[in-house]
């Protein structure tokens, strides 16, 4: 889920920076500049959610994206044909995106409508049958799952275009075409003395004639949706370098004289953060992750834990389990950004060196099973070597980890369904030093116990969290994404009140 947040960071950071483009009072035509910025920002945003080649040279590669971007100089082609240009093909590009692009925020609230429904009538029964275990628990469980709804709305409204592959091809056209513009010697001379800068600030451009890394697939696959681990994706270093140009520099308004606000965002600051660059200001992300699931799993325990007979039992028990399982996933994740190189471990991975000594004893045999051994052998290893470090970490542990959490996770919905909970052992709270015991007590008891106390609590929190979150996924539905000019203009004026 955090991925998910910094993508919805990025699409707000580069709607609010085309939203500060223009003055308060200003509504911009569809031929204008600000439709220009607009759809450089939204091409940014597409592009975020998708990997690069990691070996590519960070700043070489920011400085090609953001030519592509923002430059409205560059002649791609020896062609009078004006459709061909960077301009008209960025154009054509993004409204192609925004035409594909999922929607569909509103229809999917509206029927998880039925899943607050149930929740509010699991709330009403147990607080109606205070201190009755079935009821309570099925509050509980529902509960714990209530940040899946969540997960769902946000992952949709980091909408992405519904052929991702076919939309990452046209990105990749893009950026080639305008690669090869800068090695064509009269085209990027042209280029050079239209934008008014030095030769020494293109030396850069020798890089891209190096296809390893600069080549037609400068994308290599979708990764937005938080579908791939340890993705930050190309936007931020870009943003946080603009943020320190015309954005502090001028303020609203910004694009204003739209020579120089180009000139500041195709060179960007005097030293570059690079691609792959990680904004420490994603923590806040992050920790609305964790806040979100967290105080789902608080709700859930604390009224299992509470429900007589309170105490740690195989309820409450399980969502500890389960919620242990996570925060050891997350902390292993965060060790290996902060800690582990993206680049192939080589020669130091001991099951590359087990596997190659192996294939070595395993070569040299006659024997015809040891030779199909061989071939297994020699083609996992092939295979295992293309891995990087952090993805030989995920597949051996957090991937299992993962798995064997999903599967608990699912255990503890089939046994609270189908009743396999209900046992003299789950009944009574036996995770203790001392033994477990059973409550005969009634619900007046309870009631006086401050037992509804502790459910009011928990329901309230998980609650409340469940509903700022779906309030936010509503609000981030932004105009950006929209080519309605009707759409547009009222997004603008919501942002400027």
């Amino acid at each position: 889920m955090a991925y998910i947040f910094w993508n919805i960071k990025v699409s707000g950071m580069c709607a609010l920076y085309v939203d500060m483009s223009t003055e308060y009072a200003e509504y911009p035509d569809k031929d204008s500049q600000y439709e220009q910025m607009r759809d450089s920002f939204y091409l940014l945003s597409v592009m975020n959610q998708y990997s690069i080649e990691q070996r590519m040279p960070r700043n070489e590669a920011e400085k090609l994206l953001r030519i592509v971007l923002w430059s409205d100089s560059l002649q791609l082609e020896v062609v009078e044909d004006e459709s061909r240009g960077l301009v008209k093909r960025r154009r054509k590009l993004a409204r192609t995106i925004r035409e594909s692009r999922k929607r569909g925020v509103v229809p999917v609230f509206i029927s998880l409508m039925w899943f607050l429904f149930s929740l509010i009538v699991s709330t009403q029964a147990a607080f109606g049958q205070l201190g009755q275990n079935t009821t309570a628990h099925n509050l509980a469980l529902g509960l714990l799952l209530a940040w899946l709804p969540s997960l769902i709305l946000f992952s949709i409204v980091d909408r992405n275009p519904i052929a991702a592959d076919a939309i990452r091809i046209k990105l990749d056209r893009l950026l080639d075409a305008t690669r090869r513009a800068l090695l064509d010697p009269s085209l990027r001379d042209t280029y050079i003395r239209d934008v008014g800068r030095s030769r020494q600030d293109f030396e850069w451009t020798e890089k891209p004639k190096n296809e390893d890394y600069f080549r037609e697939d400068f994308f290599t696959r979708f990764s937005g949706q938080g579908r791939v681990r340890w993705h930050c994706g190309v936007a931020p270093s870009i943003l946080a370098g603009i943020e320190k140009t015309p954005i502090t520099r001028y303020g609203r308004g910004w694009l204003a004289d739209s020579y120089k606000a180009r000139t500041i965002l195709v060179k960007g600051p005097e030293k570059l953060y690079g691609l792959h660059w990680f904004d420490r200001r994603s923590v806040w992300q992050i920790m609305a992750s964790v806040a979100l699931v967290g105080a789902s799993f608080l709700g859930a325990f604390t009224i299992s834990y509470f429900t007589p007979t309170v105490g740690l039992g195989c309820r409450s028990g399980g969502y500890v389990i389960y919620l242990s399982l996570a925060v050891m996933n997350i902390i292993i994740e965060g060790l290996c950004w902060a800690l582990v190189r993206e680049e192939s471990m080589g020669d130091r991975d001991p099951l590359a060196r087990f596997g190659l000594n192996l294939d070595r004893r395993l070569f040299s045999s006659s024997s015809h099973w040891k030779t199909i051994a061989h071939t297994i052998v020699h083609s996992t290893q092939q295979w295992w070597q293309h891995f990087t470090a952090r993805d030989k970490i995920e597949k051996l542990i957090l991937q299992p980890l993962d798995i064997f959490n999903s599967l608990w996770l699912s255990y503890i919905v089939i046994s609270q369904v189908f009743g396999f909970y209900h046992t003299c052992d789950c009944q009574c709270s036996m995770w203790t030093s001392i033994g477990g015991y059973m409550d005969f007590e009634t619900f007046d008891f309870y009631r006086g116990a401050g037992v509804s106390d502790y459910w009011g609590a928990s329901t309230a929190l998980s609650f409340i969290t469940l509903m700022l979150a779906f309030a936010e996924a509503l609000e981030l539905r932004g105009s950006s994404a929209d080519s309605r000019r009707d759409f547009i203009n009222r997004g603008i004026a919501l942002n400027k009140c």
